[in-house]
């Protein structure tokens, strides 16, 4: 696995340097995927829960204009009613409400399911 260019990283998230750890520590056995698993949800969880908005709660660092703009791009791809996974929901399912809501200005129902690392 190559080494990130920490310059990117940290502009992409603040636990990067963390994630790395745990990472490298599964490739060389020092943990096991159940030990990966709660370790991020050790890091993940916190952070989540901590903020004071539901954008913040799925780690989004902006307002809802700003949510609409990074994530807004995912309703061009329903063109049809049905199912969808949001692998890594984050605390406030908000994508998943997003999803239910751009269905519906389509005329679509979209019925949205949530998976995380954290319960």
């Amino acid at each position: 696995m190559p080494n990130p260019d920490p310059t990117i990283e940290r502009l992409k998230e603040r636990a990067w340097q963390e994630v790395a750890a745990l990472n490298q520590a599964l490739v060389e056995g020092r943990i096991d995927e159940n030990g990966w698993h709660e370790a991020m949800a050790s890091l993940i969880k916190p952070a989540y829960l901590a903020a004071e908005n539901p954008y913040a709660q799925a780690g989004h660092g902006g307002d809802a204009a700003t949510w609409e703009a990074s994530r807004g791009f995912i309703a061009e791809a329903i063109h049809r009613s049905g199912t969808f996974l949001d692998a890594g929901c984050g605390a406030s399912g908000i994508l998943m409400e997003s999803v239910h809501r751009w269905g519906a200005t389509k005329n679509l129902n979209i019925e949205p399911y949530g998976l995380d690392i954290v319960p």
